[in-house]
């Protein structure tokens, strides 16, 4: 008897980020420090995408092997009893 299982596993990971800016503005006077100014850098929208993907599979298979050893062990013993009682039947029939 026997069991035999296969598994297999396959699969894919994707992580990311998604960062939206809508509007930057940025300002520099290299005169005139004070005149410098920005808005906008810190951004509108970050989205954070992770997936998973994958695919597991499993088969399995049963089985049983037997024989009949036992047979031949019944032909020798019909055997050496035929040839044991073969002469004596021989003896007194004829």
């Amino acid at each position: 008897m026997g069991l035999d299982i296969d598994f297999q596993a396959n699969g894919g990971l994707l992580a990311g980020v998604t960062v939206n800016w809508d509007d930057v503005d940025v300002v520099v006077d290299l005169i005139n420090y004070s005149g410098s100014s920005e808005s906008g850098l810190l951004p509108n929208s970050v989205t954070k995408t992770l997936l998973l993907q994958g695919e597991v599979t499993v088969t399995g298979e049963a089985y049983a092997t037997f024989g009949l050893d036992f047979g031949i062990e019944y032909v020798k013993i019909f055997v050496l009893i035929f040839s044991a009682i073969f002469p004596m039947l021989m003896s007194i029939i004829g």
